[in-house]
C-alpha cells in the first residue's frame, strides 16, 4: 500500500508540475505575440508616415515649380492632380 501512495504522490507532483510550466510557456508564447504585433503596428506606422512626408514633398515641389513657371500643366504634378480630384471629391 505504501508502494502506491508513493506512486500516487509521484503522479500527481508531476502532473502538477508539468501544468505549471506549460501555463508559463503559454503565458511565454502570448508575451512574444503581443510583443511581435506591436513592431509590426509601430513599423506600420513609421512607413505610413514616411510615405506620408514624401508625399508632402513632392507636392511642396510641384507648388513651387508652379509659382516658378505659370504654364506647368497639372499633368506634369501628379501630386497636385491627386490633390485636386481629393478636393473635388470631397466636397
Amino acid at each position: 500500500m505504501k508502494i502506491l501512495s508513493k506512486n500516487r504522490l509521484m503522479t500527481a507532483i508531476l502532473a502538477a508540475s508539468l501544468s505549471s510550466l506549460s501555463l508559463s510557456a503559454m503565458a511565454a508564447i502570448q508575451a512574444f505575440s503581443q510583443q511581435q504585433m506591436t513592431q509590426r503596428v509601430i513599423k506600420a506606422n513609421q512607413q505610413a508616415n514616411a510615405a506620408e512626408a514624401a508625399k508632402a514633398t513632392k507636392l511642396a515641389e510641384c507648388r513651387k515649380l508652379l509659382e516658378q513657371n505659370k504654364d506647368v500643366k497639372l499633368a506634369e504634378c501628379p501630386a497636385l492632380l491627386e490633390q485636386d480630384k481629393g478636393a473635388s471629391e470631397s466636397k
